[in-house]
């Protein structure tokens, strides 16, 4: 668990490292393919993908419920969170449930 100093100190304005970014949408990938809801999510994320910005914020607003949810903690739902903000970055995850769904399924 963060202490608290980084818990307040979460840097709104700088952008999520790709490293970071490729990290939890593979997290996101593995538990779709895992529950095989592949075309659920892609369709909820491609019709949501207009008010994503909405979704980032409800993120913030849930921040201390999620923490506790997700491995990652609080780190894993701000940064979920200022990805979400942008709706390119909801249609590359649906593309990546899509693709690798997609593949797995041949497999």
């Amino acid at each position: 668990m963060p202490s608290l100093p980084t818990l307040f100190t979460f840097d709104w304005d700088a952008p999520v490292p790709d490293d970071v970014r490729e990290r939890l949408f593979d997290k996101i990938v593995w538990a779709v393919r895992r529950w095989r809801l592949e075309l659920p999510m892609t369709l909820f994320l491609e019709t949501t993908a207009p008010l994503s910005h909405l979704a980032g914020q409800c993120m913030i607003v849930g921040s201390p419920l999620l923490a506790a949810l997700l491995p990652g903690g609080l780190a894993d739902v701000q940064h979920l969170s200022k990805l979400l903000e942008d709706s390119n970055n909801v249609r590359h995850l649906a593309e990546r449930i899509n693709g690798e769904g997609a593949d797995a399924a041949r497999q």
